[in-house]
């Protein structure tokens, strides 16, 4: 994104409300990080998680899905599109999906990444004793989007 001569606005969503703000590179890579857990690392990766893939005939584009059935907190799920080329496939999206807390609370992060366009992070709070709380990031760098 340092290159790209895009203008990037973050869309902050939370108790029906939206702000949106202009932000820069430095502010891009803080919220990007989020889709580079350390459960992607490769090892961790191939020991915890099990491919499932096919090509759909009517969008034409390959699905990976990769699951775990390790119910402890962390990455729990991955979902990559990607069409297909000769040389290399180009992905499309990739979406993540994460749990953590405590005793007491959980946090689930569903995060959904537009190869070129953008990205959201939908996090969602659920305390033991009370109702969850919804709130919504979104990084938008393509205007079209």
């Amino acid at each position: 994104m340092d290159s790209i001569p895009f203008k990037m606005v973050e869309y902050r969503i939370a108790n029906g409300k939206t702000d949106s703000s202009i932000i820069n590179t430095q502010k891009f890579d803080q919220l990007a990080s989020a889709f580079i857990p350390d459960d992607l690392d490769s090892s961790r990766f191939e020991e915890r998680f099990e491919e499932n893939s096919f090509l759909d005939q009517t969008t034409k584009l390959l699905t990976f899905t990769y699951s775990t059935k390790d119910s402890s907190f962390g990455l729990r799920r991955v979902d990559v599109l990607a069409e297909p080329h000769l040389t290399n496939d180009r992905v499309q999206s990739v979406y993540l999906e994460m749990s953590s807390g405590r005793e007491d609370s959980l946090v689930l992060k569903k995060m959904y990444w537009k190869a070129g366009k953008s990205f959201s992070i939908l996090q969602i709070y659920q305390p033991e004793n009370g109702k969850a709380i919804t709130s919504q990031t979104k990084v938008v760098w393509d205007s079209s989007e």
